[in-house]
């Protein structure tokens, strides 16, 4: 991945971070917006992991 991707993708996982704790501080539940998912990359020399893909319902 690219240094300008990483960079975006570092931003948008802060902003959803950033997100779900104000959906909790203004005492919806968390749940109820967004729900946590995992999906399969391949990294590297072929490498697969699993990372986070916060998507909102």
């Amino acid at each position: 991945m690219n240094k300008q991707l990483q960079t975006l993708q570092d931003n948008l996982e802060a902003d959803v971070q950033r997100a779900m704790e104000s959906c909790k501080a203004s005492g919806h539940t968390v749940s109820d917006h967004f729900r946590g998912v995992m999906k399969m990359v391949v990294r590297g020399k072929g490498c697969r992991c699993e990372v986070n893909d916060e998507v909102t319902q």
